[in-house]
């Protein structure tokens, strides 16, 4: 009878049997890394979509051209925010047809005005309530404040010329103010002057957890469609839900 062949046992030998097992721990690992990764990535992106925000609207000027509002709506816009007036010599070519074509398209208005570092708070006033008379819209006035070309405020002056500015629009429309700037200039202009009054971010970021910031004017990647079609119009959103925006305009 012939002897069986017995093979001698080596210290790797357990090892070996279970290297194929390991591989496929491995992989599946790799695999899950991967999906976890993706996962990650769509809710980023999806969480920075204008869609997915419920409360959007845009900003128009004169330069949009002619703007069909009850499209607007139909895309599921709910509110817009018209420019009126610059400084203390000019006006938005479109706002008066606007402001007169948006009325019945259900969508929530608000103007706004562009600040100026060389023109005083009363000269502002004055020129504004001339061109706007009783169109000050449903939603805050804004203060659109931003360092144009050449110029080289002193944040102090102009804080406090800011919010005498304010005090006045809000005492003669019987209506709230808010200051629409960028986070920097928010931080040096605005804050330290401007004390009681809500706020409009311009911002990349869709979301802000200050509880100031009414409003966020949005300068990201991301465009509004309307129609089911990408438009150039500035996009906006409410920094708040559906419930919340019910409550602010009511």
């Amino acid at each position: 009878m012939a002897k069986e062949k017995i093979e001698p046992i080596y210290n790797d030998t357990f090892r070996k049997s279970r290297k194929h097992p390991r591989r496929i721990v491995w992989i599946i690992l790799v695999l899950v890394i991967i999906l976890a990764g993706a996962g990650y990535f769509w809710h980023v992106h999806r969480s920075s979509s204008l869609s997915t925000y419920p409360v959007r609207g845009a900003m128009i000027t004169q330069d949009d051209g002619y703007v069909d509002f009850q499209q607007l709506k139909d895309s599921g816009l709910k509110f817009v925010y018209l420019k009126a007036t610059s400084g203390a010599r000019y006006k938005d070519d479109e706002f008066e047809d606007n402001y007169n074509r948006i009325s019945g398209s259900g969508l929530e208005t608000g103007i706004y005005h562009e600040f100026s570092f060389t023109s005083s708070a009363k000269e502002q006033y004055d020129y504004i309530v001339s061109q706007v008379k009783k169109e000050s819209g449903t939603l805050p006035i804004a203060i659109h404040v931003t360092y144009y070309e050449g110029s080289r405020p002193n944040v102090k002056t102009q804080g406090k010329k800011l919010a005498q500015l304010m005090k006045m629009l809000a005492s003669h429309y019987d209506q709230e103010c808010i200051v629409w700037a960028s986070p920097s200039i928010q931080k040096a202009l605005v804050n330290p002057y401007v004390t009681h009054s809500k706020r409009m971010l311009t911002t990349t970021e869709l979301t802000s957890k200050n509880t100031d910031v009414k409003f966020i004017q949005y300068v990201g990647k991301d465009k509004l469609e309307i129609n089911k079609q990408t438009s150039n119009l500035l996009p906006a959103i409410y920094n708040g839900n559906v419930k919340s925006w019910k409550q602010y305009i009511n």
